[in-house]
């Protein structure tokens, strides 16, 4: 695969081809445990399902993985400690519930 990159090209689409090929699989495979359903049936049908979804998952993650996606929503607020003046003094005191009070 390295050394032909023809090759690897078609590697890469026989994967793709065969993660849809799994996802067909998955509708027949519900269809038919639904024709006649049993405990011991469904259990069986629903451990193909999910055996192949995780193959097509891997296979073709950008179709078939599980999509996570993160956003950050509100403010951003950054504070940069500049020191203080050698001269200047901070007293920290506390209000009756223990809430600090910062004078300067």
């Amino acid at each position: 695969m390295r050394a032909r990159a023809d090759f690897r090209e078609r590697y890469a689409q026989a994967h793709e081809d065969r993660a849809d090929t799994l996802a067909d699989d998955i509708l027949t495979i519900a269809d038919e445990a639904a024709q006649a359903p049993t405990i011991e049936g469904v259990a069986a049908a629903k451990l193909q399902v999910e055996a192949r979804k995780w193959v097509a998952a891997k296979l073709r993650p950008g179709k078939y993985g599980e999509r996570q996606e993160v956003a950050h929503t509100g403010g951003v607020s950054i504070r940069i400690g500049i020191p203080r003046k050698p001269d200047e003094t901070q007293v920290l005191e506390a209000d009756e519930g223990g809430q600090p009070l910062v004078s300067g």
